[in-house]
């Protein structure tokens, strides 16, 4: 290129050479095609330049809280959504409207009776608010007489049947029925006739009961008004001793668990019915409570001889006073009444009881040369007493006829079981053997004489309720 046509201007800096060439415009030369476009698209791009732009991984983003609340609106507006709060923390608020309150339908049902052999059907009218529903039920067919008898006897034209009482005992327990009028035999209802007839003669009341036994256990009761309502279902105090209904009577030997009555607690079975009736000088009542002598009224026992075991007659070897005057009566009046009054109150009868008071140490018992015979006796009242010889075994034997006194036949009970029927423990009688026995029973099953000091034998006092 000549000086001419370009000016050039060299500098030589150190090692390093710097050229500015200036072209003049007149030398400048056509233009040249058109260049690419100077915008670059991502998918041009290749991996390993996406890979140089790629930038560094940003910081883990905050899980935002939402909180959503939710309102009733009033029946009619519309439902809304507004959003509140922050990005951390949104809060969402849904307002739905209630609905109106429906209708209660008031629901009609009507049943119609169809005809014979047609089928059941049931129906819907009405509205949504009063809704109809109708039930056709079909009629049954007529039933048939048949050949129905009763006892062998056919019904009258009017389907009636006249029955003899004879036919009635016949038929005594069967569910047979007694009128027919061109319908079913009513069984049951004259099942309740019959049965009903035959508990009216089934119990014979009052004294007479003394010759049945049965041995029921009949309750619990603790209560001087639990006492009082045994009684009168029982009609005891009107001297029948069966249940007011016919649904059940007393019997010898059914018994009562008497509670809070102490040591005395227990089993008490019925020994005899009205034994004490018209027994006595004196009736009169003592401090509100009966007397025997004029009350109905049911003799008790302990159903055992265990009570109070190992309770003497006397504490020293002795009969001297009877045994009105031994320490035995005592334990009775002072010990066994307080704690049967806590359980029975009034209704433990006071009675009148002819008991030895005195002892003859000169004059001996047929069945023995020992000295003491009780030789003189008196009245006295009684809530519980000892049981007599006569009235345990039947007979006086070890005793002498004054310790029989009032208490001069056997207990109703015992002549069903005997005295030791249900334990094996001896029991005192009031009876005097000698100058140092009393009689009692053996476990064993026979009466003997037993030092009055014994500590072995048991106390099994007899009561009367009523």
């Amino acid at each position: 290129m000549s000086d001419e046509k370009r000016v050039a201007t060299a500098e030589i800096l150190n090692t390093s050479v710097h050229v500015s060439v200036k072209l003049n415009d007149r030398y400048q030369g056509p233009p040249g095609p058109p260049g690419k476009d100077g915008s670059v698209r991502f998918e041009d791009l290749t991996e390993a330049q996406i890979e140089q732009l790629r930038g560094p991984q940003g910081l883990t983003g905050k899980t935002p809280q939402i909180t959503v609340q939710v309102e009733t609106g009033e029946p009619g507006t519309e439902a809304s959504v507004i959003q509140s709060g922050t990005a951390e923390a949104p809060v969402i608020a849904l307002t739905i409207p209630r609905g109106n309150v429906g209708a209660t339908p008031q629901i009609t049902v009507q049943v119609k009776t169809g005809e014979p052999g047609t089928a059941a059907s049931v129906k819907q009218t009405g509205t949504a608010e009063a809704p109809v529903i109708e039930l056709t039920i079909p009629r049954g067919d007529t039933g048939s007489m048949g050949t129905l008898t009763i006892n062998g006897k056919a019904p009258d034209e009017a389907g009636k049947v006249e029955l003899t009482a004879a036919d009635v005992g016949a038929l005594s327990g069967t569910d047979a029925t007694l009128t027919q009028a061109e319908k079913a035999a009513d069984a049951k209802a004259t099942g309740d006739e019959l049965s009903q007839l035959k508990s009216e003669t089934a119990y014979v009341t009052g004294n007479a009961r003394n010759g049945l036994y049965r041995g029921k256990n009949l309750c619990e009761l603790g209560s001087e008004a639990e006492w009082a309502a045994f009684l009168e279902k029982y009609q005891v105090p009107r001297g029948l001793f069966v249940a007011a209904d016919n649904s059940d009577a007393l019997y010898l030997g059914d018994y009562v668990t008497i509670k809070n009555a102490g040591a005395y607690s227990g089993d008490w079975m019925i020994a005899g019915f009205n034994t004490h009736k018209n027994v006595g000088d004196n009736f009169d009542p003592v401090d509100g409570v009966s007397c025997a002598g004029t009350v109905n009224h049911i003799a008790m026992i302990p159903r055992s001889a265990g009570f109070a075991l190992g309770t003497p007659m006397n504490s020293t070897s002795t009969t001297s006073g009877g045994y009105a005057g031994s320490s035995m009566r005592t334990h009775l009046n002072e010990t066994v009444v307080p704690a049967l009054t806590e359980s029975l109150g009034k209704r433990l009868l006071i009675r009148q009881m002819l008991l030895t008071n005195a002892v003859d140490t000169n004059k001996s018992h047929d069945y023995s040369d020992l000295p003491g015979v009780s030789s003189s006796r008196a009245w006295y009242l009684s809530r519980a007493e000892l049981m007599s010889e006569a009235q345990v075994c039947g007979d006086t034997v070890w005793g002498s006829p004054n310790d029989t006194g009032e208490a001069d036949e056997k207990l109703p009970v015992f002549n069903f079981i005997k005295p030791n029927a249900f334990d094996r423990e001896s029991f005192w009688l009031r009876s005097v053997a000698s100058l140092t026995c009393f009689v009692f029973y053996f476990g064993s099953g026979a009466a003997g004489p037993a030092d009055a000091n014994s500590d072995f034998i048991a106390v099994r006092p007899l009561i009367m309720v009523g």
